[in-house]
């Protein structure tokens, strides 16, 4: 019986996946509301199997959205659209694990695991790699690029054992991306309705991005040298060495994977979320026709269905429960109240004005009100001039603000799609993050306090 509860329980999750795609193109009620009944037998079923915190929280999510709505009056159709509200980043951590399978269709993995023994033995350099690529990654794709990055490096992440270190420099490294990137939202609103050109960002965003890797790195050399028995080099078996045809083989079919995506994303019209989950699906089984490992692929799809898929039980209350409550903070205009939470007498400070409009970002963010919330409701109702502050540094508050919001929030994209990734609570990565938080809020309050005006 629990054999047929499994598969019947896989193939609503993927039906569920088809169905979200389908909506996004047809737009249909029917579809919407199909989407929206098979979520909520989702998330009934995966209940039971949360952790004993999440099955705390998650109800109560949902019970103080469902109050929210009722005290905003809003109609059946805000509700099912708050229900919805995480459906296509579900449908994206769906079908995201199916892109690394081209990786495995040889042994890839075992070759990179050599690169790694004799040209990378330290974690340091593994962190330095994989901030770099997440960075360019998070440039290219926002918030479908922290997906890609850890099921791409996850392999090779294992033989330092050290998750926690990996988890973080993967979600700083996309984070340091939002100083600078055009696919970031916050980018979006800063340009178009503060009329800050992106061009004049680029230069003293890359700066505030290397500081930002920077610090990530400082705290991996600071772990090393404080606990080196956590962080063993890694060693090669004697008279190995790279094979640098496999590894240009697999750098090609790196290069070829995210050309696809970018592609898709620049000759369409789709949001990456929808871009992402296609080119998934599409791409090994193009990758298995060209090389001829079509059983490869076959295995990859049967080690998807039977091992991947079964993985995404809790995440489904999770997600869910932390979109219909930000939906429904915004259908009640928690987001709209906030900017009138500024004390006057801190726009004699400018360094303390910037510390006070990023935690305006941040702590609403911690129990749900995205930064597109608060960063729309600040630029609406604060004029720079009014709180003594320049466009441009009132420009780079924003861009940080949103960058810590959401690389802070345990109810936001970022730490939903690692966790997600990792099978996690997204409320654990808090725990990792918030020193190195309070460090960024105070070093880059004083950096744009005192770079803005030289910028303006």
């Amino acid at each position: 019986m629990s054999q047929v509860s499994g598969t019947i329980h896989r193939l609503a999750v993927i039906l569920f996946a088809v169905l979200c795609i389908c909506n996004y193109f047809l737009k249909t009620i029917l579809l919407e509301y199909l989407c929206a009944v098979l979520l909520l037998a989702l998330v009934i079923k995966s209940m039971p199997k949360l952790a004993k915190p999440l099955k705390i929280l998650a109800p109560c999510f949902f019970l103080a959205g469902c109050i929210l709505l009722v005290i905003s009056r809003s109609d059946l159709r805000t509700w099912v659209l708050a229900f919805l509200r995480n459906a296509n980043l579900l449908s994206m951590l769906i079908c995201v694990p199916m892109i690394s399978m081209p990786f495995y269709y040889k042994d890839y993995q075992n070759e990179l695991k050599v690169l790694a023994q004799t040209k990378m033995q330290s974690i340091f350099g593994f962190c330095l790699l994989v901030n770099v690529f997440s960075h360019i990654i998070g440039i290219l794709f926002a918030t479908g690029g922290i997906a890609i990055t850890f099921e791409l490096f996850k392999p090779q992440s294992k033989l330092y054992r050290s998750d926690d270190t990996y988890i973080t420099t993967v979600m700083r490294g996309y984070s340091s991306s939002g100083f600078w990137s055009p696919a970031w939202a916050s980018m979006a609103l800063v340009t178009s309705v503060l009329m800050v050109s992106w061009l004049s960002l680029i230069p003293i965003g890359l700066v505030f991005a290397l500081i930002f890797i920077s610090m990530d790195l400082v705290t991996v050399a600071w772990k090393i040298k404080r606990k080196p028995g956590d962080f063993p080099r890694l060693e090669a078996q004697e008279g190995t060495s790279p094979n640098w045809r496999m590894l240009s083989v697999m750098l090609i079919l790196a290069l070829a994977m995210i050309g696809s995506l970018i592609l898709g994303n620049l000759a369409t019209p789709w949001e990456l979320l929808i871009v992402i989950p296609i080119v998934a699906a599409v791409f090994p089984i193009i990758v298995g026709v060209v090389q001829n490992h079509i059983p490869e692929y076959k295995k990859g799809m049967s080690d998807y269905y039977f091992n991947s898929l079964p993985k995404l039980h809790s995440q489904f209350a999770v997600f869910t429960a932390a979109g219909f409550f930000g939906k429904a903070l915004d259908a009640a205009g928690v987001g709209d109240a906030i900017p009138g939470l500024l004390p006057a007498w801190l726009s004699s400070y400018p360094a303390l004005i910037v510390a006070a409009l990023l935690l305006l970002f941040i702590l609403p963010a911690l129990i749900g009100v995205h930064p597109v919330a608060t960063g729309t409701a600040l630029v609406a109702a604060v004029a720079p001039a009014a709180i003594g502050i320049d466009v441009m540094t009132y420009s780079m508050t924003i861009l940080m603000g949103w960058i810590l919001g959401t690389f802070l929030s345990p109810m936001t994209i970022t730490s939903l799609v690692i966790s997600g990734c990792t099978g996690r609570p997204p409320w654990s990565f808090l725990r990792l993050n918030y020193k190195f938080g309070i460090v960024a809020l105070v070093l880059f309050s004083f950096l744009i306090s005192v770079t803005g005006p030289l910028l303006g």
